[in-house]
């Protein structure tokens, strides 16, 4: 493992800015991925919330890391094996290039993923074919990356979900 490239380090939960406030005071660059996210309640509003909450990548100097452990909001660096674990700086450079210019990472939302991956929108009504549901009439819910697709439907008096595969359905 190389000396240099980005520290993944954990911190303490919640405490992602107070955290990186204090890697910078030691002289360290950080990044703090952030992404818009949709906050439904009384006011619906968009907020910048962490893409990968309670962690911070660290650029530590000189390849120095041992410092964090002892800095306030971090609660661990993440090992693999006897160093930790690192990040190339092409892969923190691909994460900044994905963001606009808000700084916020655009996150496509589960209907756009869904359109791509699947014959079938989400929320649309799906019949199963065949199978140990077949006849059923559910909801379409997503689709995974192995050919199967969540499914709502209603079964012994409730709504569940499940996995089905593509295959075994038709549009309802």
């Amino acid at each position: 493992m190389t000396e240099d490239g980005w520290i993944v380090a954990h911190t303490q939960p919640h405490r992602e800015r107070w955290a990186s406030e204090n890697v910078w005071r030691q002289g360290c660059e950080f990044y703090l991925p952030m992404f818009a996210r949709l906050v439904r309640g009384r006011l619906n509003e968009t907020r910048a919330v962490y893409l990968f909450p309670s962690y911070i990548f660290v650029r530590p100097p000189n390849g120095q890391w041992h410092f964090l452990i002892g800095t306030w909001g971090i609660e661990s660096v993440i090992m693999m094996g006897e160093q930790p674990a690192r990040l190339t700086g092409g892969e923190i450079s691909r994460l900044k290039a994905l963001e606009g210019p808000d700084g916020l990472i655009a996150v496509p939302k589960r209907r756009e993923l869904t359109k791509h991956h699947s014959r079938f929108v989400f929320g649309q009504m799906v019949r199963i074919k065949s199978g140990m549901f077949s006849g059923y009439i559910g909801i379409h819910q997503g689709s995974t990356g192995n050919e199967r697709v969540r499914v709502l439907m209603d079964f012994l008096g409730r709504k569940t979900s499940v996995l089905i595969g593509d295959k075994l359905l038709e549009a309802a």
